[in-house]
């Protein structure tokens, strides 16, 4: 292999090293968050409807 090969195979190494950890730990990160969403919505119902109506633009009701 000549060096150019040499440093494309190494930018994608590093790259694909990087950036399929980083994916892994967001996925994971916001499956976390999904189910203290959730969590959150079955032991308060009031509040998170409340919570949605203050979040609504004035006016689109």
């Amino acid at each position: 292999m000549g060096g150019i090969e040499r440093i494309v195979a190494l930018v994608i190494g590093i790259a694909v090293a990087l950036f399929v950890p980083a994916l892994v730990w967001a996925t994971v990160i916001a499956g976390l968050i999904r189910i203290v969403r959730d969590k959150v919505r079955e032991t308060h119902p009031a509040q998170t409807a409340l919570a949605q109506e203050a979040q609504q633009p004035i006016g689109s009701k």
